[in-house]
């Protein structure tokens, strides 16, 4: 089998990747087990390259469309497949075995869907908090550009986004403790170590992936205090997500 290619943004960190919504596809081709190569993008040039890919156009929280990232191309399939959720329902319709690793387990696609949505909006008051520190990860080429366009998204100057020890600041802080506590309730009501129980899903593959993105481009005093909450819950569920996804 001929490596699928995933295109991503690269960073400064030792492994390059800080994204959540990249690290969605790469933990679901390593459940799988399939092989992947990285294509590294800089933001600037996503648009240029995607195009030229015939990749298709992402659907944004607001409406509106544009190339984003992850974007795999399958060269066993010929497919360009875009968007997290729609590259995982491709691999585990096009890659359904073994059984034991689907992302979709007892024919859960919708109810992860809708997970994903809840997950979301339990989060989405501290997406300037966290969103503020990618700025300090990523490389040159990208860093002018993130900056830019999330001034444009949140309508604010860069240095408002979630000002050094602001009150808004700590309201975003305090927005995520209380949106985790929802997500909190969910897994204590498991009967498992996963979001189904004892089967692990794309569900649980979400969690992972926003947990990857704090410990990527939060400060470590701040990775810390997140990870602690709920009991530790975060910094185990990370672990043990990447650990079923061998990852580690």
């Amino acid at each position: 089998m001929k490596p699928i290619i995933l295109y991503d943004v690269p960073s400064r960190l030792p492994h390059k990747y800080w994204s959540q919504n990249t690290a969605k596809t790469r933990y679901s081709l390593s459940f799988k087990g399939l092989p992947y190569e990285m294509v590294w993008v800089e933001f600037p040039d996503i648009e240029s390259t995607l195009s030229a890919l015939g990749a298709p156009k992402s659907t944004r929280s607001d409406g509106s469309s544009a190339h984003t990232v992850p974007v795999i191309h399958d060269p066993n399939t010929g497919a360009i497949v875009a968007d997290s959720f729609d590259i995982a329902a491709y691999l585990e319709s096009t890659y359904p075995y073994p059984a034991n690793r689907s992302l979709f387990p007892n024919g859960s696609r919708a109810l992860v869907y809708a997970f994903g949505i809840t997950l979301a909006k339990a989060t989405e008051g501290a997406a300037r908090w966290a969103a503020f520190r990618v700025e300090e990860v990523l490389n040159e080429g990208s860093r002018e550009y993130f900056v830019r366009t999330r001034e444009k998204r949140f309508g604010v100057r860069w240095a408002e986004v979630s000002p050094e020890g602001s009150e808004a600041r700590a309201a975003q802080k305090k927005a995520l403790k209380k949106g985790l506590d929802v997500l909190d309730a969910c897994y204590q009501r498991s009967e498992g170590p996963w979001i189904q129980g004892m089967s692990f899903s794309y569900a649980d593959v979400l969690v992972g992936a926003q947990m990857m993105w704090y410990r990527g481009v939060l400060r470590r005093d701040e990775w810390e205090e997140v990870s602690g909450w709920n009991g530790g819950r975060w910094g185990r569920v990370l672990e043990d997500v990447e650990r079923e996804c061998h990852f580690l």
